[in-house]
């Protein structure tokens, strides 16, 4: 069971008593879209998340014990962002590796609009990867992320990009792939008593509140608008954007995702090509600076290699538990952070030649642990 010292987190252990439980919904959608009707029988139980246009709750069904994840505005200007991801979730409708929009509803008070979720009971990417590194750790392994688990989640995103870029009647691009848009489930039938956490979840894409269409209609604004963190080359950031900018938004988070650190350059590094051009900067220890989105802006997103040898990341700081991955996984992923963006493959071209590969990938993964 979750939450034994098995996993060593006991965050998962409500949630993984309700985990999976909406296939057999025990109320209805009227249960949720009516404020009175959702009042008397669900009841907040914590926050989930919170971002710049909204908060995510948690709110359980108390006849059943079923819980469901709830985004509402958290204030006034954020109402218009709930509303429009609303309805992209619609455009964009069902998919294995896409969020589960259950309903919407325009009147949740107290400020409207509010979008009913399914949970997903392991978090984002960012709270799966901290809880798996704590397994390890008290397992006496390093703590880093299984390459199997990885392929998966190339897999399982690839799938989500081929849905939104090829499988709708136009392209759309999601423009703001990240580790907190990633949400992750935990498999029908996992024995939690034996394995502790799934090594191959379920993946989901999440927050389309950015969501545009490609190409943009005439006289619209569609220029890059994601995290800058995980922001795309200079060149993609001006004009129209393009698929691509999600391809190597993908190969960011992967990049976080194996190495726990975030794919910017350092700021030790951007201080030192800063002072060769004789440009200005923040001091090391000034976090309010660094806080900043013009500073958060300038720090490019860098590859950095993953199946390098220990040594290559000895002595950096932030870094830690470090050890090659394959080289197979390597040159996927720096297929995706491929700075030309005309050399840098299409989600269509991945579904093609590369997800046909990743069971093979994923099973061989395992036999390596």
């Amino acid at each position: 069971m979750v939450g034994s010292t098995r996993t060593g987190n006991d965050r998962f252990q409500k949630a993984q008593q309700v985990a999976n439980t909406t296939v057999a919904r025990p109320w209805s959608t009227t249960d949720l879209e009516d404020n009175d009707a959702f009042s008397k029988v669900f009841v907040l139980q914590k926050t989930l998340g919170r971002g710049g246009e909204g908060v995510v709750n948690a709110y359980r069904h108390q006849p059943s014990g079923d819980v469901v994840a709830v985004k509402v505005s958290i204030d006034h200007k954020g109402i218009s962002k709930i509303k429009t991801e609303a309805s992209n979730l619609r455009m964009v409708g069902t998919h294995d590796h896409i969020v589960e929009m259950l309903t919407y509803s325009g009147s949740h008070r107290p400020l409207g609009p509010a979008i009913f979720l399914r949970l997903a009971d392991l978090g984002s990417l960012i709270c799966y990867r901290d809880a798996w590194c704590e397994q390890e750790r008290l397992r006496g392994r390093p703590k880093r992320p299984a390459e199997s688990t990885i392929w998966k989640l190339l897999k399982d995103m690839i799938l989500a990009l081929d849905h939104l870029h090829n499988g709708l009647h136009i392209t759309y691009i999601h423009n703001d792939i990240k580790p907190e848009n990633i949400l992750v489930l935990t498999p029908e039938g996992h024995d939690w008593g034996a394995a502790g956490l799934p090594t191959e979840p379920i993946f989901q894409l999440a927050d389309f509140t950015r969501l545009v269409p490609f190409p943009a209609p005439a006289g619209t604004i569609d220029e890059w608008a994601g995290t800058p963190e995980y922001a795309p080359p200079p060149s993609e950031q001006r004009g129209h954007v393009k698929p691509c900018t999600d391809i190597w938004g993908l190969g960011g988070t992967v990049q976080y995702f194996a190495l726990g650190c975030g794919p910017q350059q350092s700021r030790a590094a951007f201080m030192a090509d800063r002072k060769k051009q004789g440009l200005d900067h923040p001091a090391l220890d000034d976090q309010r600076a660094w806080k900043m989105l013009e500073w958060r802006r300038a720090r490019p997103v860098v590859y950095r290699p993953l199946n390098a040898p220990v040594e290559y990341y000895a002595r950096v700081p932030f870094i830690r538990d470090y050890q090659p991955y394959s080289s197979n996984l390597n040159a996927v992923y720096a297929s995706l952070m491929e700075l030309n963006a005309d050399r840098r493959p299409t989600s269509r071209r991945l579904v093609e030649y590369i997800v046909p590969s990743l069971d093979k990938q994923i099973k061989m993964a395992k036999t390596w642990r």
